[in-house]
């Protein structure tokens, strides 16, 4: 590693001085490593959090160490810090760490041999002591960088190897842009430092980009008779089967998207978009119908990669989507039928949503998930907002766990909500804690749990943190 060099390259990314000196300190970490070679990699479960996984344990093997990568559906803090407890001398968090800098700071002082690293974007839990000696605590909102739209775990983690080797890991930018768009990042176009790092790949010629149709399957039959988003209600109920509107517009029924001249392709997205403005989707969720993709030297689509990544984690077959991003053929295969299962059961349930109805407070929606839908519990809560409820406001999903005796939470907003200062991870936080439970996350999507027994407080108290918030005292809603 040449520090001078990696502090030049991340000079050209407009990284503040500070940021740039936590980067240095934490890549001679890495560098430095340990003596048997392994390493700890924990991550998140969602597309984000396996992107950063696979770029970490990319990023490592290069150096010649040996990463044991967990991918975690609760980020709990208590549940870190017995993990940041094992054998391992270096271990390394991913879209998880910054609220449980208390408990991995207890984990250092008992353990002072031990170096933590954290790689994160959501919001901080300052702790109220400093943060002790091997912990390195890299989170893009502590230099000024947003983290819901301009930086996600996956910049982070891209961040760290870049600084290792910038002209060597700047390739790992695709698990980077995998990250992004599964968290949404790249939703009005990429920003700040991710459209810096993806400007820097494109003009290496690693990435390049493309507009096509949002809607993606074997043909267009069937990517309309399986999609979820775009969400069109006579499709998905069965009323107007994506054969019969083909018929109409003389489409025939195997063609696929590139089987489609210009003319034919605009006519059909002017048909789909006529249909959702119709169903009373906003402006904003029909231009979806076309999208920007991101392509890697060898042609394949990122932003399709990150959907099946996603349908991985959902689906409860983590290692899978790791394994995809590796490169493993069979795991890619897999990905695909994940995708198919992840797509039929969110269509299914949504459906349920629709036939039973949503509920109405004076400041948010709500509506219940079954335990088996814990996994597609917040992917719900945003198709409600986005193809169903009639008022822009935040929707709640509730699922009960069982084992737990909780309730996992699940909120999403919209950029118009966030632009008028609704925060949700201020309000899940607060809302959660009243009830003795723990929520954090993005100002537009965030997540809870809470004590079962509670949920009746839990909502009454949200209702009241809303009311406080300036969407609601503005008059927005």
């Amino acid at each position: 590693m040449d520090p001078e060099a990696s502090r030049k390259a991340l000079a050209e990314l407009s990284l503040s001085a500070d940021f740039i000196s936590a980067l240095v300190e934490a890549s001679e970490v890495v560098i430095k490593g340990t003596d048997d070679k392994r390493v700890r990699v924990v991550s998140h479960f969602d597309a984000d959090g396996i992107s950063s996984a696979a770029l970490i344990s990319q990023g490592l093997e290069r150096l010649g160490m040996r990463p044991h990568v967990s991918l975690l559906k609760g980020i709990r803090p208590e549940r870190m810090a017995k993990i940041a407890n094992e054998d391992y001398h270096l271990i390394i968090f991913a879209d998880m760490g910054s609220s449980a800098l208390e408990e991995l700071s207890a984990v250092i002082n008992e353990h002072p041999v031990k170096k933590i690293i954290i790689l994160d974007h959501h919001q901080v839990q300052v702790p109220e002591e400093k943060l002790p000696q091997g912990l390195y605590h890299l989170n893009c909102r502590d230099h000024d960088i947003d983290g819901g739209k301009d930086a996600s775990a996956a910049t982070m983690s891209f961040l760290l190897m870049y600084t290792i080797d910038p002209e060597k890991n700047l390739d790992l930018v695709e698990h980077m842009i995998c990250g992004i768009v599964g968290d949404k990042q790249d939703r009005n176009g990429l920003t700040n430092l991710n459209k810096a790092i993806v400007d820097k790949a494109m003009a290496k010629e690693m990435v390049q980009t493309k507009a096509i149709p949002a809607l993606w399957g074997d043909n267009i039959a069937k990517a309309l008779d399986s999609a979820y988003a775009p969400l069109i209600l006579d499709m998905v109920s069965g009323d107007e089967p994506p054969q019969e509107l083909l018929k109409e517009l003389s489409i025939p029924e195997g063609a696929t998207f590139e089987d489609l001249n210009n003319n034919q392709l605009r006519f059909l997205t002017s048909t789909l978009a006529i249909k959702l403005l119709r169903q009373g989707v906003r402006p904003e969720v029909v231009k979806r119908l076309t999208r920007t993709s991101f392509f890697n030297t060898k042609g394949e689509d990122l932003v399709r990669m990150s959907k099946l990544v996603d349908s991985c984690g959902r689906e409860n077959e983590m290692s899978t989507g790791l394994m995809a991003l590796n490169g493993d053929e069979k795991s890619l295969a897999r990905s695909k039928d994940l995708y198919n299962n992840f797509t039929t059961n969110v269509r299914s349930a949504f459906m349920d949503i629709y036939k039973d109805g949503v509920s109405e407070t004076s400041n948010f929606y709500y509506f219940y998930c079954k335990e088996e839908q814990a996994t597609i519990a917040g992917t719900l809560a945003e198709l409600v907002m986005d193809y169903l409820v009639p008022k822009q406001r935040p929707v709640i999903s509730l699922t009960p766990m069982a084992e737990k005796d909780e309730y996992q939470v699940s909120a999403r907003g919209t950029n118009d909500l966030v632009e008028h200062d609704m925060d949700l991870a201020k309000a899940m936080k607060e809302a959660a804690e009243y009830c003795q439970g723990s929520g954090g996350g993005h100002p537009i999507a965030a997540g809870a749990s809470i004590p079962h027994h509670r949920s009746a407080e839990f909502m009454k108290k949200l209702e009241e943190v809303f009311s406080e918030q300036n969407f609601v005292r503005g008059g927005f809603l």
